[in-house]
């Protein structure tokens, strides 16, 4: 069951890509940070940047319903499709949404940076690609990707077959075609890591989550560091 709501304009949707099964933390999304969810975590920070909708999009499996069943109950729009073929569910999403731009937020990451995005997105800036993953700087588990839709649509018939199960990798393997603008930071935290994969990941994200003050918190603030110069590269 996909709950969609199209009627209203979208310049900016964020796509929310999320999966109940993991090998190595099984059903991680439903962890807990705080009095709620990971799942839920991530599609409220994803409400603080300055997007039009936000998405959630996973998989058409049964194992994946009940996933389903809580963004419904939480009012968010789901998009499904072939677990193996994010491109396919991502071409759908921009089919179905029809936003100008898409932000790609994992689920896994929950300590994203609606501020950084919302620094980016307030600019209205026209590139093809918008990211801070060529050369990182950034921890990992704190990306910047804002797609093009129509770039996405026109480069999504050059992916590999082994590239399907990525949203944009094969965009990163063509990127040379693309209007392209890169973030950095002047302080190098690609060292840090922000992302939950295993059991430890998820320990100190937990440790985070609880010095996070609001929905707009950074990482930084709560790892005592100063806060980052960013600069831009075309």
């Amino acid at each position: 069951m996909e709950k969609i709501n199209s009627n209203s304009k979208v310049d900016i949707a964020a796509f929310i890509y999320a999966r109940s099964d993991s090998v190595r933390l099984p059903r991680k999304v439903f962890l807990p940070l705080g009095n709620e969810s990971i799942i839920e975590v991530v599609l409220r920070r994803a409400k603080a940047c300055l997007v039009d909708k936000v998405v959630l999009l996973t998989s058409d499996r049964a194992i994946d319903d009940e996933l389903v069943e809580k963004a419904i109950k939480l009012n968010y729009e789901i998009i499904r499709g072939d677990s193996k073929d994010l491109i396919a569910r991502t071409l759908n999403a921009i089919e179905v949404i029809k936003p100008k731009q898409f932000v790609r937020i994992n689920a896994d990451s929950p300590l994203f940076e609606p501020r950084l995005l919302n620094f980016i997105l307030e600019k209205n800036l026209n590139y093809d690609v918008i990211t801070n993953l060529l050369n990182r700087t950034f921890p990992y588990g704190v990306a910047v990707e804002v797609i093009n839709c129509n770039y996405y649509k026109a480069m999504a018939g050059l992916a590999m077959e082994n590239e399907k199960e990525h949203v944009t990798q094969h965009i990163y393997r063509t990127i040379n075609n693309a209007k392209l603008l890169q973030l950095e930071q002047l302080n190098n935290h690609s060292h840090i890591r922000l992302t939950i994969d295993e059991k430890e990941d998820y320990n100190n994200i937990d440790k985070l989550w609880k010095k996070m003050k609001n929905d707009l918190s950074s990482y930084w603030e709560v790892l005592g560091l100063a806060e980052p110069s960013f600069v831009f590269k075309t």
